[in-house]
């Protein structure tokens, strides 16, 4: 890259054919099509320009490496969503079109990779990426140091396994940034594993297990690592390894040893759904707030059936495919030796299954492939493109589609020998034939089945408002108010058809959507949500819940503002007692010097006595 293109009269020659070519077969195809309805797939104009790599993001931005015309250098070019700039007047960039955190794309100068922003076309060379990534080792130490009952230490220091370096996850996608580690523990042989984000705020992954283990007629839940609960027990075979994320949660293959009544009962494997936040400590390091485990095996059986559960244990399984998490849903991406791509949906639920030849019901929680479509492609991997939302898209002869959450369907139509594309979103693309010297992105799509003097400028779908604002519009032109569900997530719209974000009211029920612009921004959020310090938990329809909570066997209380309860609670007369992380308290409690007891149902024991300790009216004990 950064020579000089001139091609000289043949190449212009050539060009001057096919632009006549191009001509000549868009006034064909206009004599010939009849006119469609605005619900038609939008036509996006062909130009010229050779481009071999190129990164799409929003609001019409986009870099490429390539040129335009005769006249220009090829080398790496930074579009605003008006206009190319040249980024390497005073250096020469390596681009592979990598992706990094919410906004970023890698260039490498000089052996080393440093991060290009999206939203400004400026590459930050003051620190590489080896730079960042030394920077969150370096926190991640000092933290981790801190909790030296649990981690051990070489020389006062904390030493991580593999070569004494963390390693990021998930790359080459857009998201949060985050690193896996391993550390030997303080009291034994064993490597504690866990995960750490850019800022070095970590959980740690080796405690809390909340898995299933089943036999043949019965099904024990096991809450943590190396605890046997009725005679089962798991261990950790190995680090697990994370292979996609949403705003909250980590999503992460674990692989255990199993032992029922003391005996080795093999290994299993399970998807682990492990909460981004902070919760309770253990020997000082800090937990996730939540994790929820399903059983990845073909051994079950689904109303005699065990397709959905083997189909998802393959996809699961293998490393080749891409994997993304939108609203609770795993999207498996495949791109295939036989020219296609393939999208599987899987849930992941608690179900009634029987395990093998087994004829009793056991209620266990299990990956369970649930809705497929397929698509024809023949420009293998690159014509295909997962946006930051998750969606995944294809380009074929002519027309770019989309997975909607059940099938592929056509978005956009194109120059027929486009075979690349990269998508943002459903309003930022960009998709080209290197070859032939054509590109297209959404910026230049005009409605299909109209004459040039007959065009309009509606544009149906994302809209980007002159404020920065969003807004979606209908087929008919119209400004969507109320809820949408774009693809699998949902999104909420004012009475003007402005995107909300943040808290909203609707109907007297509360609904938080996400105020960040990191992929996922005005989507509809679920599970549990950190506002300001504040915990509040959002149920599977949205609604912000209020009153007793049962999450995965542990309750939790939440006023009528949604606030996450902590400290002593009088529920209806009732005293309980909600620890630091919410949990609700049973067993003895100290509080402040005071004994005081609560029950297996988190009620304060009174006026009896517990264990030979007498508890007064106030449920304090009577020394």
């Amino acid at each position: 890259m950064g020579k000089k293109k001139f091609q000289g009269e043949k190449n212009m020659i050539k060009r001057m054919n096919k632009l006549t070519a191009l001509m000549v077969a868009a006034t064909a195809v206009a004599s010939i099509v009849p006119a469609v309805s605005a619900s038609a797939a939008a036509k996006l104009e062909v130009q010229e320009g050779n481009i071999d790599a190129a990164v799409a993001y929003g609001d019409g931005k986009y870099v490429y490496d390539g040129y335009l015309t005769d006249d220009d250098e090829s080398g790496l070019y930074f579009n605003n969503g008006t206009k190319d700039s040249f980024l390497e007047n005073d250096e020469d960039y390596e681009f592979g079109s990598e992706k990094y955190g919410t906004k970023y794309t890698i260039v490498e100068n000089d052996g080393e990779d440093y991060l290009l922003d999206l939203s400004s076309g400026k590459v930050l060379d003051d620190e590489s990426i080896e730079d960042l990534r030394n920077n969150v080792e370096l926190k991640l130490r000092t933290t981790l140091k801190k909790a030296d009952d649990r981690y051990a230490t070489v020389n006062n220091k904390i030493v991580f396994e593999n070569n004494d370096e963390i390693a990021q996850v998930l790359g080459n996608q857009f998201g949060d940034v985050w690193y896996s580690y391993g550390v030997k523990s303080a009291d034994s042989d064993k490597t504690l594993y866990g995960f750490a984000n850019e800022s070095g705020k970590y959980i740690d992954a080796s405690a809390l297990a909340n898995m299933t283990v089943s036999t043949t007629d019965s099904a024990v839940r096991v809450t943590e690592f190396d605890k046997e609960k009725n005679d089962a027990m798991v261990s950790l075979a190995e680090a697990p390894k994370v292979i996609a994320q949403d705003s909250s949660y980590l999503y992460a293959i674990t692989k255990v040893n199993v032992t029922i009544a003391g005996e080795a009962d093999g290994t299993r494997t399970y998807i682990q759904k492990i909460s981004k936040a902070q919760g309770d400590t253990k020997d000082g390091a800090y937990m996730p707030k939540s994790v929820d485990s399903y059983e990845i095996s073909s051994n079950f059986y689904i109303d005699k059936d065990n397709d959905d559960t083997a189909k998802a244990e393959e996809l699961l399984l293998d490393e080749n495919n891409m994997v993304r998490v939108i609203k609770d849903t795993i999207y498996v991406t495949t791109v295939s030796e036989d020219g296609k791509v393939y999208v599987n949906t899987i849930k992941l639920k608690k179900e009634k299954v029987t395990k093998n030849d087994g004829t009793k019901k056991l209620d266990v929680y299990v990956a369970v492939k649930d809705q497929d479509d397929d698509e024809k492609i023949e420009g293998g991997a690159n014509a295909v493109s997962i946006d930051a939302e998750g969606n995944t898209w294809a380009v074929n002869k002519g027309k770019i589609y989309k997975f909607n959450g059940t099938e592929f369907v056509e978005v956009y139509t194109c120059d027929r020998t486009i075979d690349s594309l990269d998508v943002y979103d459903e309003n930022n693309l960009i998709a080209w034939n290197k070859d032939n010297e054509v590109f297209a992105t959404v910026q230049t799509k005009s409605e299909e089945g109209t004459d040039e003097g007959d065009k309009e400028e509606t544009k149906a779908g994302w809209v980007t408002n002159a404020d920065g604002t969003w807004s979606y519009n209908k087929a008919d032109g119209t400004k969507t108010t109320g809820w949408l569900l774009d693809g699998s997530t949902w999104y909420y719209f004012n009475a003007n058809g402005v995107m909300q974000t943040g808290w909203v009211n609707v109907n007297g029920t509360w609904y938080y959507l996400n105020p960040v612009s990191n992929g996922y921004k005005g989507a509809m959020q679920t599970g549990w949500l950190n506002d300001n310090g504040t915990w509040y938990y959002l149920q599977s329809n949205g609604a912000m819940k209020t009153g007793w909570l049962n999450d995965n066997g542990t309750w939790y209380y939440l006023q009528s503002n949604g606030a996450m309860k902590t400290g002593w609670l009088n529920d209806n007369g009732t005293w309980y007692y909600l620890n630091s992380n919410g949990s609700m308290k049973t067993g003895w409690l100290n509080d402040n010097g005071t004994w005081y007891f609560l029950q297996s149902n988190g009620a304060m024991a009174k006026n009896t006595t517990v264990d030979g300790y007498k508890l007064g009216s106030n449920g304090a004990w009577i020394r």
